[in-house]
């Protein structure tokens, strides 16, 4: 009830905001063709014909009036675009069929009232006028014509001397046109056809005088108010709102328990589907046995428990009545069911699934169970003529078989009364069946590989022989021994055929598996050792490379250690002295290790994986002292910068403070005693850094720091000069300036003033000033100085008052003239000065009347 109520109130001031809407319409240009009713050559055409008129008409279409009043609308586009008495606007609405003609001219109002003689006048008259040339044209569609027909009507009739030199008063109407609707009811009388049809009754709304319009028109305008809706049909607004609003709160009432009603009928068919799972699952209620049987009767108890649940849960629904504009209740019962019911859907999907479950099992079991029964014989067949081919015992395979045809019998027991367990059976058996087939049928396989195994093992061996020997590996051969594999491998295949000839297949395939790998390692370490001697000896060759090429680098940084020695303080390069000894360690030991590693690389000693190991930890080393060498590099290179930076630093100075003193010199500045102090500061530092920067070794440190309170305070120095200099330009400017503009005005005022006091003055101020500026206070001479501009300003205001006083005299000199030559001559007043009223006009003095097409 309370979203009723606001919702009433807001359609209530939507209501009063479009009734008091006032256009806001900017003016552009004669015509304004906002609803699109002209074609650009129309529009050319009106503008053209509106020249060398005495009246200006403003043309404004626009779409829609949007209820408010036509009259009213027009005045206030009148208004804001400060239209004058000779402007007239045209208001044309398309979708109202309206045209309203608007404008602010008693003289215009008295020439419309006698064209249309008995016909009325003011707004009336108005109406008369456009229904005769604007109408008929707009009509048939051609409104340009009628805007071309009306303009030039008008303009014919001012043309014209009025017939009577009565007044009469203009009116400010909105003529409304009662047009018949397009079906009547029984009831209602049916309107004459158009040919027969009269002339549209127009209501008229005056504002002052309300006794003339009703004496002028005829019409009783008590029943009239200002343009606008009146009181009862405010009323009538609010309830048709009001019953609207109300509907629109009942129709969502009414969705919201449709959306109920749809809840409950998914709650039905959630019914049905559970039941039709139930009735699937009955079909093996009491026939099966087993697990099968302990699942049917958990289903069976969780279908009976959400049956009643759902019967539950829908009864409530339907003693369930909430009033339609219970929103909140509404959509509170609405989300709890909605949930219910997802929950309830999850069951029934898990029941129908376990349901899905058993019957699968059944069509599983069965197709597992044929396709063993089917397979069986083969195998028994296959397993037969293995044992005539092989003439082995196989006693392992047959034992297989024999838990297999075990297997196959329980599952086929099972597979009536307890599907679920005879499809677990079935599939354990289909597995045991798949390895037996495959254990008999690779028996081939493994014989052909025992066969063949000897001459394997021969080939493996002559490539090991091979290697060692173009290698030249003999040795490492011998130590490691990879023949030893291939021993062991043989014995793997002696162990595989004694585990073939009974048939226990899984051990078969692992030893033959081992067997395999032993042969291929057995190579592999022939191979390595033959590319450990390869690797092994390009490495040593390119260390042998690095370490003459760190002979020269080693050479080249002592040198240079020695010359940042001599050139920087010691706490410089403590850490660089520290990382170099580090990495002359790490030479050193390549230097010496290298010679072990070429010996046990030798052909007489062959330990080419201890080798390895030493080769990757100099070659660790080496890397270590690249970068240290790299690092020392670098950092030569930092501390020579710095001393650059410092001499440029302290050079750039100099030249800053050299320049600051010659700008002193230059603009005769004199030496406060500030910059005094300063200069003995600067020159004290620069003595300072001169002697750090003669003399090696270089304190970087200490020396940057001076180097930076040295910079700043020259810097300060040499800003301190530029601003004073520009002080004294500023300064030297207002004297020359306060002297032109004095003199101008002491030239400008002559002899009218009395100029001796204030060149008295000026002088004395003049000659303050430069005593400033000779003692270097340039800010107290400007200040000094703007006092001439008083002294300038109260000689203008001087000389002012003489010119005022000889304008006032020459003013009383020419208005006696005048009363002298008046003194002569006859006057009168004009027979029409008095003033006119316009019946029709409203507050603003406008006229407007409108009609229909």
């Amino acid at each position: 009830m309370k979203r009723m109520i606001v919702l009433l109130f807001v359609c209530w001031l939507l209501c009063i905001q479009i009734a008091e809407a006032a256009p806001s319409i900017d003016k552009q240009g004669l015509v304004q063709d906002l609803a699109g009713m002209f074609t650009q050559d129309e529009i050319a055409a009106i503008e053209k014909a509106d020249q060398g008129n005495p009246h200006t008409f403003y043309v404004l279409t626009i779409d829609s009036l949007e209820g408010a009043d036509s009259a009213a609308y027009a005045t206030d586009v009148y208004n804001s675009w400060k239209l004058r008495q000779s402007d007239i606007l045209l208001l044309i609405s398309k979708q109202e069929h309206r045209v309203e003609m608007n404008f602010n001219n008693a003289s215009l109002q008295k020439q419309l009232d006698a064209n249309s003689g008995a016909g009325g006048s003011g707004s009336t008259a108005i109406s008369h006028f456009i229904d005769q040339t604007f109408i008929p044209l707009a009509k048939e569609g051609k409104f340009a014509d009628g805007v071309l027909t009306l303009m030039q009507q008008l303009e014919q009739l001012s043309s014209q001397v009025p017939a009577s030199a009565s007044t009469a008063p203009t009116a400010s109407a909105s003529v409304q046109t009662v047009q018949p609707a397009p079906q009547t009811p029984a009831h209602e009388t049916v309107p004459v056809a158009p040919s027969m049809q009269p002339v549209p009754d127009t209501r008229i709304t005056p504002t002052v005088p309300p006794a003339v319009d009703r004496i002028d028109m005829g019409q009783d305008v008590g029943s009239q108010g200002q343009p606008g809706l009146s009181g009862g049909g405010m009323y009538v607004l609010l309830v048709i709102l009001a019953g609207m609003a109300l509907a629109v709160l009942f129709m969502v009432g009414w969705l919201k328990k449709n959306r109920l009603k749809k809840l409950y009928n998914q709650y039905s068919a959630l019914m049905l589907n559970i039941h039709h799972s139930h009735d699937q699952l009955q079909k093996y209620a009491g026939l099966v046995q087993g697990a099968t049987e302990q699942r049917v009767q958990s289903l069976d108890k969780e279908i009976t428990e959400w049956i009643v649940r759902l019967n539950e849960t829908m009864t409530e629904m339907t003693g369930t009545n909430i009033f339609l504009l219970r929103f909140d209740r509404l959509n509170r019962a609405y989300d709890h069911y909605a949930a219910g019911l997802g929950r309830m859907e999850e069951a029934a999907r898990s029941i129908k699934e376990g349901v899905q479950r058993i019957e699968e099992a059944d069509e599983q079991s069965k197709k597992a169970m044929g396709d063993l029964n089917d397979g069986m014989p083969r195998l028994v067949m296959q397993l037969e003529g293995a044992l005539k081919e092989t003439a082995f015992p196989l006693s392992a395979l047959i034992e297989d078989i024999e838990k297999l045809k075990e297997l196959v019998g329980e599952a086929d027991r099972l597979q009536l009364f307890d599907p679920l367990e005879s499809e677990r059976i079935a599939f354990q058996a289909k597995e045991a069946f798949e390895e037996a087939s495959d254990g008999v049928s690779s028996i081939p396989r493994y014989l052909a590989a025992y066969s063949d195994f000897p001459g394997l093992a021969a080939v493996r061996r002559e490539r090991i022989r091979h290697i060692a020997l173009t290698r030249q590996i003999e040795k490492a051969i011998l130590r490691l021994n990879p023949y030893a594999l291939l021993e062991r491998a043989s014995e793997q295949m002696e162990a595989m055929y004694a585990e073939l000839q009974k048939g226990a297949m899984r051990q078969v395939v692992r030893l033959a598996q081992e067997a395999d790998n032993l042969l291929e390692q057995a190579v592999a370490i022939a191979e390595r050792q033959a590319e450990l001697k390869r690797q092994n000896q390009e490495d040593a060759d390119r260390m042998q490379e690095r370490l003459h090429a760190f002979t020269a680098e080693i050479q080249h940084i002592d040198k240079e250690l020695e010359r940042i020695r001599e050139s920087f303080r010691e706490h410089h390069l403590t850490e660089l002295a520290v990382e170099w000894e580090r990495a002359r360690g790490h030479i050193d030991e390549a230097r010496e290790g290298l010679p072990r590693i070429l010996h046990l690389t030798h052909d007489e000693v062959q330990e080419f994986e201890q080798a390895r190991r030493g080769l990757d930890d100099l070659t660790t080393k080496l890397n270590e002292a690249d970068r240290i060498a790299q690092a020392m590099r670098e950092s030569f290179r930092v501390l020579d910068e710095r001393l650059e930076r410092a001499r440029g630093q302290f050079s750039r100075g100099q030249g800053t403070y050299q320049q600051a003193l010659s700008s002193i010199r230059r603009e005769s500045l004199i030496m406060y005693a500030d910059w005094e102090q300063t200069k003995l500061a600067i020159e004290e530092a620069e003595g300072s850094l001169s002697r750090l920067l003669s003399r090696s070794p270089y304190h970087l440190d200490e020396m940057e720091s001076l180097l930076e309170a040295h910079e700043s305070r020259v810097n300060t120095f040499s800003s301190s000069v530029k601003r004073k200099i520009e002080e004294k330009h500023a300064a030297e400017q207002r004297m020359r300036e306060a002297a032109s503009r004095f003199h101008s005005m002491h030239a400008r005022a002559g002899s009218r003033i009395h100029r001796g006091h204030y060149t008295g003055s000026y002088d004395q101020i003049s000659q303050e000033a430069e005593s400033l500026m000779a003692r270097g206070l340039y800010a107290e001479a400007v200040t000094q100085l703007a006092i001439v501009g008083e002294i300038v300003d109260q000689m203008e205001r001087d000389y002012q008052r003489v010119l005022d006083a000889e304008r006032e005299e020459e003013r009383r000199r020419q208005e006696e003239q005048q009363r002298m030559q008046q003194s002569q001559s006859s006057g009168g007043s004009s027979w029409d000065s008095g003033s006119t009223s316009s019946s029709g006009s409203d507050s603003s003095g406008n006229s407007s009347g409108g009609s229909n097409w």
